[in-house]
């Protein structure tokens, strides 16, 4: 083992002589159900500085909403403890040393959520103040340490952020380059992406001293952040106490619905390290690290640990395991890891399972650490289970989930016991009852109150885009989402003259014509896409009003949601009387505002995506579907009117009541 070295050691004291307690940390939340979410702090303490708060507040901000929470959270039994990166023999500030130590705090509690659908709520922690010994910011002794999390709310979302898949970094040697692993996991499924950011005080970015950046806090000349994988490489070329602040962002359906932001400080050593980094296998020594299972299947896959320097001995700890699952590790310098799992019904979950271990080697002062996250989703792969809002039983929860409801609209069988419209596999009994695709009346039922009616939809509705996992097995309850064909039946937008831009405009749409009528109509599900840069943003919705189909509130249902940052609204209709009907004509509207920023006339195209038309047996019903363009015309020099609503066409055509 390496001994320490003076010049190590005066740096430390040095260090510890301006220390404030504030190391890092991050605020992140999990929604328990539809208006409960459990917010977590955790915040890494220097021990040579003062004592880790009792209690921390969290401020909720929606400028939207004008909303303003105040949020305590109290301190976790347990909490506080060391997550220093000293080898065995040092003695740290935690334990009555002079090696730097940090201790880590949880801090947690469930608060209610005002049912607002705010799309910018923030929520933040503020704790006061900045170390002095920070060598790459601009006077950060009189800055605090603030850490940020956001939540898109807008049409009710559920939402939990993502987690950190290992503890943060404090201190790395000099003239080395490091791979270090800066992920996180998001336990919806949602696509991540990665960033530096400046770190917060007062809702303001903190500079950086040139020539360092939030793009490269250590100034170095190899540095880089893989913005899908959050592995970091930098090379570290000089002494220094810097600050690094990771986003993370989230997102489902192409928008972004969340964020959560990591802040921690690194020490730069001056000294060399003489040991390299260790490392872990993916499964079965291959990068594998995620399965998708069944309920019933065996799990099984060896984890390997490697070092580069021969005769160096490596230690393994498991810092999250999997209840139910065994994890042998083997004797030796080189330990080989043997994970077996058979999951049960109880395991069936749309979240992952996560097993996370560390490998340590000997070097000192500072070991070098390593981690490695495995990812196991179970599915029960079969229709055992409801998974409330994913009526047709597709592994999604979306527009198309409206289908089924208006097929076994009023049907009554037997209720779910302990149910809700929390997004998991639920048990429930057949009613006998199935779809044209096989699958039973009780996935309509998304509530559980053994009663198929409207209220179901508020499960699709909270539950929007969720997805439990599609294993590699039988497509059992598959749904062909797209009914759209060769066929004289057509389901178009009709085509429009010239818009000047910024008009508010009620385009029609209409299902089929006087020379070919839609017969004995149910259900209608589509995605409409559109370029979002032409149209005002979120103001895209679809009307149902003179509809032949029926009226919205008395015999028909309509729910639609619109993705303004990718340009796709879906809609979905169904009637209420399990009675289908036939006609043709307009069906509603999509009423949006329109926004040509350019000085040429510019087109706006709408495009159908995925259409699915049912009759009140359930089967499909082909159809064309015919896509649109308008021309808006470009910016005016002059100051006009442009307030006026205009329906095209006008008169409306084809209306059959």
């Amino acid at each position: 083992m390496k001994k320490i070295s003076g010049l190590i050691l005066i740096c430390f004291l040095a260090f510890n002589s301006k220390a404030s307690h504030k190391m890092g940390g991050e605020l992140t939340y999990r929604w328990i159900d539809s208006i409960s979410v459990e917010f977590t702090y955790s915040f890494y303490r220097d021990c040579a500085g003062i004592s880790a708060p009792t209690s921390v507040y969290v401020n909720g901000f929606s400028s939207s909403c004008g909303a303003n929470l105040n949020i305590t959270l109290p301190m976790l039994p347990g909490s506080g403890q060391e997550v220093s990166m000293a080898c065995n023999s040092v003695l740290t500030t935690c334990q009555g040393g002079t090696f730097p130590g940090v201790q880590e705090y949880k801090y947690q509690t469930v608060y209610t959520i005002p049912p607002l659908p705010c799309p910018d709520w923030e929520f933040s922690v503020s704790i006061c103040c900045r170390n002095n010994a920070i060598t790459t910011l601009v006077a950060p002794g009189t800055k605090d340490m603030q850490i940020k999390t956001s939540y898109n709310a807008l049409n009710g979302l559920i939402n939990s952020s993502p987690v950190f898949n290992t503890p943060p970094y404090f201190i790395l040697y000099n003239n080395n380059t490091y791979n270090l692993d800066c992920s996180a996991t998001d336990y919806d499924g949602d696509s991540i992406s990665y960033k530096m950011v400046n770190p917060l005080s007062g809702n303001m970015p903190i500079a950086y001293n040139a020539p360092y950046s939030a793009s490269n806090p250590f100034a170095s000349p190899n540095f880089n952040l893989d913005n899908n994988t959050g592995m970091m490489t930098v090379e570290t070329e000089h002494s220094m106490v810097t600050v690094l602040s990771m986003l993370v962002e989230e997102f489902r359906n192409g928008q972004l619905i969340g964020s959560v932001m990591r802040d921690y400080q690194v020490m730069v050593l001056p000294d060399t390290m003489a040991n390299q980094t260790p490392s872990i296998s993916g499964m079965n020594n291959t990068s594998d690290d995620l399965i998708i299972a069944c309920l019933g299947d065996t799990i099984d896959f060896d984890i390997f640990t490697s070092d580069p320097d021969l005769g160096d001995s490596l230690e393994v700890t498991v810092l999250n395991n999997i209840n139910g699952a065994v994890l042998n590790w083997t004797a030796g310098n080189l330990p080989v890891g043997s994970f077996s799992w058979i999951p049960g019904i109880a395991d069936v979950d749309g979240l992952p399972y996560v097993l996370q271990v560390m490998v340590e080697d000997q070097a000192c002062p500072i070991r070098n650490k390593v981690f490695k996250s495995y990812t196991i989703y179970v599915s029960n792969c079969d229709t055992a289970n409801v998974w409330p809002g994913d009526a047709n039983h597709d592994f999604v929860a979306d527009v198309f989930d409206i289908i089924p409801l208006g097929i076994a609209m009023g049907t009554q069988g037997q209720p779910r016991a302990g149910a809700n419209i929390s997004w998991t596999a639920q048990p429930a009994s057949n009613w006998g009852n199935t779809l044209p695709n096989g699958i039973d009346y009780k996935h309509a039922d998304c509530d559980g109150d053994g009663l198929v009616d409207t209220i179901d939809a508020m499960a699709i509705f909270m539950n929007y885009g969720q997805a439990h996992p599609k294993p590699g097995h039988p497509d059992e309850g598959d749904v062909q989402k797209n009914s759209s064909r060769d066929s004289e039946l057509e389901l178009y937008l009709d085509p429009q003259m010239d818009v000047t831009t910024g008009e508010a405009i009620y385009l029609p749409l209409y299902l089929g014509s006087s020379s070919f009528a839609a017969q004995n109509i149910l259900a209608l599900a589509m995605s409409i896409n559109y370029d979002p840069e032409m149209i005002e943003s979120g103001s895209v919705e679809f009307i149902s009003a003179d509809s032949w189909i029926g009226e919205n509130g008395n015999d028909l249902f309509v729910m639609s949601r619109n993705f303004p940052i990718i340009g796709q609204l879906d809609v979905g209709i169904t009637r209420l009387v399990n009675e289908s009907t036939t006609g043709y004509g307009l069906i509603g509207y999509l009423n949006f505002k329109t926004n040509n920023t350019s000085l040429t006339l510019a087109q706006l195209n709408f495009e159908f995506g995925d259409a699915k038309l049912a009759n009140n047996s359930g089967n499909d019903i082909q159809l064309n579907t015919g896509n649109s363009s308008i021309n808006i015309g470009a910016v005016s020099i002059e100051d006009k009117d442009i307030s006026a609503i205009r329906i095209f066409p006008n008169p409306v055509k084809d209306v059959m009541y």
